[in-house]
């Protein structure tokens, strides 16, 4: 019982984790440098810049962040990241208690 307990606390705090509306964005922040060519041709590098990247149906969309933009948008991205993992401890826990409340669905109670 005290494990049951225990498993409605984590799975009570996981759900006010989710219900906290925070900014999130999909994507990843990275930098690069760009390979450019000069009007002669020659190759040259330019600045690292720090770019902003997701997928938009199934494509690549990379955007330029300035220094302004850059620390929200490091913090969205952040926050959906914490997010994808408390939602799969989300689902872990409500495995945990579907098996202790007798719903458990492994190959030995199939008859397999």
């Amino acid at each position: 019982m005290k494990a049951h307990r225990e498993l409605q606390q984590r799975w009570n705090d996981l759900v006010s984790k989710i219900a906290t509306p925070v900014p999130m964005l999909r994507g990843s922040v990275c930098q690069a440098q760009m390979k450019k060519k000069r009007p002669d041709g020659s190759p040259r590098t330019s600045v690292l810049c720090t770019l902003y990247t997701r997928k938009v149906k199934g494509r690549t969309v990379t955007r330029s962040l300035n220094a302004q933009s850059l620390p929200a948008v490091r913090q969205a991205v952040e926050n959906f990241h914490e997010f994808q993992a408390v939602v799969e401890k989300f689902k872990a826990v409500g495995e945990e208690l579907a098996r202790a409340e007798g719903a458990d669905a492994s190959k030995k109670n199939f008859g397999n």
